[in-house]
């Protein structure tokens, strides 16, 4: 019994392994073609690789993490069980949660995998996951206008106007699912192209010769960053997702403002900025479109259900998915299915989890996460791998830049 849990592995290709398929292949998504998302099935295998490469001696540290990543994986690990742990003992249908939990576990995987590895060794992981990314949405706006533009020609389109190019999606039935997945990655992109940047222009501090090769060898790659935001962009707007689009030009104003001091300052004054354009020139605009002001309807409805709910489903909700049973209209909002669906108490383990993210990253997250929160606000995705990958290399970043006791993050960003 005393080797019972040995097991005898290349460590080095095991985690190259799992790292290959935890990160390049986590867009590789489809609700409405597949019935189980292929990137689901990866992370699975990548979740073996993991635990392989762990020692198994009981009578130590079972899982052989570092203090820091223990700290790191802990409140996230939280979330994924309390929500599992809920679900269950309420009886839903494991289809209703699991992509909840699965997404969120991404996070520990990603920071057991790569926690220990050199920079070198997941950079061109996290190169191809944007290669592949751009890829899957490339396919996925050619599917999805392929379908529409099929439908029209053969008569059997049901929608009118430029809302039929919404629907019919090979990742989500409607786009603005799409959307808030390229809000992610578009953000991701913006920050990963800067940091490294960044790191060039730190390596080069008093050797301007050495600075300038290392710029020049990476010049190939720099262009391709900078094609690739523009091509998320273009994809972005492609998906006719209008808050996501606002989500994303407020995004860029606060990633390129510069903040290293007085950040809660900045971003209250940001939050204001948001309030008073939405209330002055978005709503004027739209307030005769019965697909935006059904947003608001949302409110309304929850509202009403929430003076008839029970305690029991003021802490612990209805059930994911179930929204709609008790509000009549599913809440296409993200803080309003955790609300409604989990109550209060899923609630706040969501919101301690980001806190969480932004306090371990020093506001870093929030370049990816407060355009992602805008987005939100008008749909709801619960499948969202990329969101915890760019969370975890994030994070360790950030640990690799207080080891080694430089700035990795600039006052502004910068797109050229």
């Amino acid at each position: 019994m005393k080797n019972f849990w040995k097991i005898t592995v290349n460590k080095g290709s095991c985690q190259n392994l799992g790292l290959w398929l935890l990160i390049p292949f986590a867009s590789v998504i489809s609700h409405t073609w597949l019935s189980v998302p292929p990137t689901m099935i990866c992370f699975l295998l990548s979740v073996l690789c993991c635990l392989l490469l762990y020692d198994g001696n009981l009578t130590k540290n079972p899982l052989s993490c570092d203090r820091w990543q223990i700290q790191a994986i802990l409140p996230v690990c939280f979330f994924a069980f309390y929500i599992f742990l809920e679900q269950y003992f309420m009886g839903a249908q494991i289809r209703r949660y699991w992509s909840v939990v699965c997404a969120a576990l991404y996070f520990p995987v990603c920071i057991g995998l790569v926690g220990k590895s050199p920079l070198r060794n997941w950079k061109n992981k996290i190169d191809w996951f944007i290669y592949i990314a751009a890829l899957i949405y490339i396919l996925e706006a050619i599917g999805r206008y392929g379908v529409v533009i099929y439908k029209i020609i053969n008569g059997s389109s049901t929608s009118f106007g430029i809302y039929r190019f919404k629907f019919d999606g090979p990742m989500f039935f409607e786009s603005n699912g799409t959307a808030i997945h390229l809000i992610i990655i578009l953000f991701f992109v913006l920050w990963w192209y800067n940091y490294q940047k960044r790191q060039i222009a730190i390596s080069g501090v008093g050797d301007e010769p050495k600075k300038k090769a290392l710029l020049w060898e990476n010049k190939k790659l720099f262009s391709h960053y900078r094609k690739l935001i523009f091509l998320f962009i273009i994809l972005l707007f492609l998906t006719l997702s209008r808050a996501c689009v606002f989500a994303a030009i407020l995004g860029l104003i606060y990633f390129f403002v510069p903040k290293r001091k007085n950040l809660l300052l900045i971003l209250a004054a940001f939050l204001v900025l948001i309030s008073v354009f939405g209330l002055f020139v978005i709503y004027p605009l739209f307030r005769y479109d019965l697909s935006f002001m059904s947003k608001f309807d949302i409110f309304n409805y929850a509202c009403a259900y929430l003076q008839t709910a029970t305690l029991w489903q003021w802490l612990f909700g209805v059930g994911l998915s179930e929204s709609d049973k008790v509000m009549l209209i599913y809440a296409h909002n993200y803080w309003l299915v955790f609300l409604v669906e989990t109550g209060i108490s899923g609630l706040l383990a969501l919101v301690y989890m980001f806190i969480h993210f932004i306090w371990k990253t020093k506001g870093v997250a929030l370049y990816v996460l407060l355009p992602f929160f805008l987005a939100t606000a008008s749909s709801s995705v619960t499948f969202i791998p990329e969101l915890y990958i760019a969370m975890a290399i994030m994070f360790l970043t950030i640990k690799r830049k207080d080891k080694e006791g430089v700035n990795s993050e600039p006052d502004g960003m910068s797109i050229i």
